[in-house]
């Protein structure tokens, strides 16, 4: 058989990811490690304005393999460190939270996950 016979669609659920202000790297992070997630995103320009893009520009070269820790790390520190990839990561995270949909002290994003997954996400 081959491969292209093996392939099947995958149904999907739409979803939400819904944190308070406070939490929202933690979860988007959870959400990335999670790796199921496709966000419904508004157009973006690719360069960030958040502290995590500017350290990356600064350090100039090759854009890394985003990399992730799972809480909020020192950017500064990243940055002496030359640790690239984790300061891609966290400029992707601030991107997708400048985008997120804010009420009050609340954060929301919408998106996409094979319905498979939905259960694992909750």
């Amino acid at each position: 058989m081959r491969w292209p016979e093996t392939l099947r669609p995958v149904r999907m659920a739409r979803i939400a990811i819904v944190a308070p202000l406070d939490g929202l790297r933690d979860a988007l992070a959870r959400v990335a490690d999670a790796g199921v997630v496709e966000f419904d995103l508004p157009p973006m320009d690719g360069g960030g304005q958040g502290k995590a893009a500017r350290l990356l520009q600064r350090e100039g070269g090759e854009r890394p393999e985003p990399a992730l820790l799972p809480s909020a790390p020192d950017l500064d520190e990243l940055a002496a460190a030359g640790r690239t990839d984790l300061l891609a990561g966290e400029a992707e995270l601030e991107d997708r939270a400048a985008a997120a949909f804010r009420r009050g002290e609340v954060a929301a994003l919408a998106g996409w996950t094979p319905r498979t997954a939905r259960s694992g996400l909750a």
